[in-house]
């Protein structure tokens, strides 16, 4: 079925033509009427993220359907199309150049600033050691504060404290990396640290116990808890603004992005008590902490972020989308391309982004003022046509994928009216282009969401945290692979083994640790210790004998209170006869040889 085209019969110049369309533009900064409709946040958005074939404007049933005379045909003496608001669009394409447009042009090249040399140092662009500071001071000052107020309530039954550092840390987010990547997030803490054989994974009793690991969930802090009430006043991030507003500085400035760029948002799974929890039925997990996020198209890089805080003194914000758009973009340079969904597009923000060097692309609700009505759905419009309206530096198309419906896009990067001969569905370039940029974010979450490290919480801020390490940890893995792009080539779940990876390293300075300083550490935890790093074990010169005659077997329990004469002529341990082999060599030490 051949598309619809509309073509300029009368004596009008090109140049005469441009000159009406730029006194049109200054006339409609005037003449345009604010949509708070579209332009309104509210916590039942639903962003636009099917298939365009599924992101179609639909007649509404109560409007009546539109008709389209013969003055529309290919004999249409009228060069232009008129909005409702009285902008004037033109039938014919403006600027006679190629799809891309003359402002996606970059400046810097695209790839990665910083150079790594271990997958430990990947993720330690994005949580850089001043957080890691932030964590230690705050959760410190969290517990010191609890247990001072234990003690002087209960002055005959006082607690004592370790206090936590940089390398405790490190292990603890260690641990909830492996647990994502393990996809053990929801499995009962008493599980993961259980000493039996039978279930018990030895990097997470190796690396803390479990009653370290509920200490530090429960004491750990993200800013200074005393000053909170009054930072929270005038900013409801506060508890996590700090070190979300260093991990995304972080972002942004390890890596320049290709040329296009998609705004979307994200869910953060959350039931408990927020200021401004939202619940969108579109996504899987309804309830939670909404994100914006621009992401890079070509690697699915989140280069910038920003929560969603709600209602401005109880009303809701005007223009939300085109200031969302704006500060995510701010820190670019010239010559991207942005994509968007129908919430974030309209007319003068496309102007807006012109301005900044930068071009868009995103679907339009039908209810905007600026739309032709020629280009709206009607039930005389073939299927698989299409129609085009250009304006300076903006174009707009609609596309019929079926009867009585249409897609509507708003493009300043096309600026012509090609459509794909090759496509089955006589797609125009600008739908097909918005097909291959729209999913960034989308895909960025799908990619958090697998492994993620998130657990159950009645905290928002522990939610945003883990959230943190999910989005650090992606794009730790996406630099490390433009770094490295050999690295596991052919294995289908190469970001599966770089998250263990990544998590046995984080790991690896606490257990040395733990095993040099063994003050009462019992032998199993050893034992896994040796299973996740067997380089540790500590070589030792034969003796003949122990300086005592007798001992405890090393490997039973107290309770079982075994003594024994016999003792391994290798690490000179007393052992009894269930954990010897001939009464000279222990079990262990013979194993190890």
């Amino acid at each position: 079925m051949s598309r619809l085209r509309f073509r300029d019969e009368n004596n009008l110049t090109e140049a005469e033509m441009l000159m009406l369309l730029e006194e049109d533009d200054t006339e409609y900064d005037a003449l345009i009427e604010e949509d708070a409709a579209s332009d309104i946040e509210d916590n039942d958005h639903v962003s636009d993220q099917e298939e365009v074939d599924d992101l179609i404007c639909a007649n509404d049933e109560e409007t009546e359907p539109l008709q389209v005379d013969q003055s529309d045909s290919c004999g249409d003496s009228d060069p232009f199309y008129i909005a409702k608001d009285g902008t004037h669009w033109s039938k014919l394409p403006v600027n006679k150049i190629s799809r891309r447009s003359r402002a996606n042009i970059l400046t810097v090249a695209p790839g990665s600033n910083s150079k790594t040399s271990s997958i430990k140092d990947a993720f330690f662009l994005f949580f850089t050691p001043d957080i890691l500071e932030i964590l230690v001071r705050e959760t410190n000052r969290k517990a010191r504060q609890y247990f001072d107020e234990w003690n002087a309530a209960n002055p005959t039954r006082t607690k004592k404290y370790a206090a936590t550092n940089d390398t405790e840390i490190e292990a603890y987010i260690g641990l909830l990396i492996t647990m994502g990547a393990l996809q053990a997030s929801r499995e009962p803490i008493e599980m993961l640290f259980t000493s039996d054989l039978a279930y018990c994974r030895p990097i997470f009793p190796a690396t803390l116990s479990r009653n370290r690991y509920n200490f530090l969930t429960k004491f750990l802090r993200f800013d200074n808890f005393e000053t909170r009430q009054e930072r929270r006043l005038i900013d409801k991030l506060a508890p996590v603004r700090d070190i979300f507003e260093k991990l995304v500085s972080n972002c942004k400035r390890a890596l320049n992005p290709s040329h296009h760029l998609c705004v979307d948002e994200q869910l953060v799974p959350f039931r408990g008590k927020a200021p401004f929890r939202v619940y969108m039925k579109n996504k899987p997990a309804k309830y939670g902490i909404k994100i914006w996020a621009l992401a890079d198209c070509g690697s699915n890089y989140t280069v910038n972020m920003q929560v969603y805080l709600g209602k401005i003194n109880n009303k809701p914000e005007k223009n939300q989308g085109e200031r969302v758009i704006l500060d995510l973009v701010e820190h670019l340079g010239t010559g991207y391309g942005i994509t968007t969904d129908n919430f974030f597009t309209s007319l003068k923000l496309a102007g807006k982004l012109w301005e900044k060097k930068l071009t868009r692309c995103g679907t339009l609700r039908k209810n905007k003022t600026f739309i032709p009505r020629e280009l709206l759905p009607s039930p005389m419009k073939p299927v698989l046509s299409s129609m085009f309206a250009f304006k300076k530096n903006r174009t707009l198309v609609s596309y019929v994928p079926e009867k009585r419906r249409a897609v509507l896009l708003l493009s300043s990067e096309h600026e012509d009216d090609k459509v794909n001969s090759k496509d089955v569905d006589n797609k125009p370039d600008i739908i097909l282009h918005y097909n291959s940029t729209k999913s960034a974010v989308d895909a960025t979450d799908q990619m958090a969401q697998k492994y993620t490290t998130q657990r159950k919480t009645a905290r928002w801020p522990m939610a945003i945290f883990y959230h943190m390490i999910d989005i650090a940890a992606i794009n730790a893995f996406k630099i490390w692979v433009m770094a490295n792009p050999e690295y596991e080539k052919g294995h289908l779940d190469a970001r599966r083994r770089f998250l263990l990876q990544l998590g046995k390293d984080l790991s690896k300075d606490h257990i040395m640790f733990r095993y040099k300083n063994n003050n009462g550490l019992k032998a199993n935890i050893k034992e896994c210790m040796l299973k996740v790093f067997p380089e540790m074990k500590e070589e030792r010169t034969p003796q003949e004998q122990p300086e005592a005659t007798q001992g405890r077997c090393y490997l039973c329990t107290r309770v079982k209170d075994r003594k024994s004469r016999q003792f391994c002529i290798h690490c000179c341990q007393f052992r009894c006869l269930e954990h010897s082999q001939k009464q000279v060599l222990c079990l262990t030490c013979k194993n190890k040889q």
